[in-house]
C-alpha cells in the first residue's frame, strides 16, 4: 500500500488552507491523514480523508506493509 508521506504539503478543499501532513492512521480499509494548518492565526490539527484535500506537484509517497517470509 502506498500512502502520502508526513511532510507532504496539501491544500484543504473546502477552506483552501495550506497544510502539512503530520500523521497517518489506517483503520480497517480506510486511511486518514492528520493535517496541521493555521486558521486565523491559530495552529490546528485535524484528521482528513484523501478526498478532502489536494496535493501539489511534489507528491511524496511511501510504501508500507509487512515483509512476508516466502518460506
Amino acid at each position: 500500500m502506498n500512502i502520502l508521506a508526513c511532510g507532504t504539503e496539501v491544500i484543504l478543499k473546502r477552506s483552501k488552507y495550506e497544510g502539512v501532513i503530520t500523521g497517518v492512521t489506517i483503520r480497517e480499509n480506510r486511511v486518514t491523514y492528520e493535517i496541521s494548518y493555521y486558521e486565523s492565526g491559530t495552529y490546528k490539527t485535524n484528521w482528513f480523508c484523501k478526498y478532502e484535500f489536494t496535493v501539489g506537484l511534489d507528491v511524496n509517497t511511501i510504501e508500507i506493509g509487512f515483509n512476508r517470509d516466502p518460506n
